[in-house]
């Protein structure tokens, strides 16, 4: 998991470490400034190392859990669990429980629509009739696609054909790249939030949108976009 943390919160570069600490605090705001219980239940799905959990549980009191279907193996910490099911997870609170939060923080955009819809099921059949399901996803068209996939192609190794111009120019402007989200586990490159909004509305209602780290400004100032949904 070390490298979940060096590519976030303890990123050598400077703007994506500030752009993921600055994500986390955030979360952590919205949920305390929603909450009205003296203790939740919370998922965490695609939680990485377990941060979130961990910072969160030194904020607030509840139960808190994650799924990292990419872990070796479930771990048990003081105050959260990781787990690499959703059958323990579904286990571990009991068939008729449901979570106050789930949250899911840049994972979506690493998924095909199968798979983006299939987290998103997951969320809703998990998730309280008042509860609150929180996301978030990275910005990957107009300016900031620019200077994210500039970055990529500068990093690509010699004779790489991935981030190629013709591709950085169709994410400038938000158009499909089909040939970059096909497969399971994808890279930013092609990925549009608006799409997701779609997805979104099947089960969801969009309570509150909002950019970061800059809320006041628009998207094409900014890395990433949060969503706070409730169930239809």
């Amino acid at each position: 998991m070390g490298q979940y943390s060096k590519g976030t919160y303890n990123s050598n570069n400077l703007l994506r470490r500030f752009a993921h600490q600055s994500r986390f605090n955030k979360s952590i705001k919205l949920i305390k400034d929603s909450n009205q219980k003296l203790f939740i239940q919370l998922l965490d799905i695609g939680c990485g190392d377990g941060y979130f959990l961990h910072e969160i549980n030194q904020a607030m009191n509840g139960k808190f859990i994650g799924y990292e279907p990419y872990m070796e193996e479930s771990i048990k910490d003081n105050g959260y669990i990781l787990f690499k099911e959703l059958d323990l997870v579904r286990k571990e609170i009991g068939e008729k429980s449901k979570f106050d939060y789930v949250s899911c923080f840049e994972v979506i955009e690493n998924l095909n629509v199968q798979l983006q819809s299939e987290t998103l099921q997951s969320a809703y059949d998990l998730l309280d009739v008042s509860g609150y399901f929180i996301v978030s996803v990275p910005i990957e068209k107009g300016f900031p696609s620019f200077v994210k996939n500039l970055f990529r192609k500068l990093s690509a190794p010699k004779g790489d054909t991935y981030y190629t111009w013709k591709r950085i120019w169709c994410s400038i402007l938000g158009l499909p790249i089909s040939e970059c989200r096909k497969g399971e586990y994808l890279y930013h490159m092609g990925f549009y939030f608006g799409d997701l909004e779609a997805l979104f509305n099947r089960q969801f209602v969009v309570c509150k949108k909002f950019y970061s780290p800059f809320p006041i400004l628009g998207y094409n100032l900014n890395s990433q976009v949060f969503y706070v949904l409730k169930k239809k």
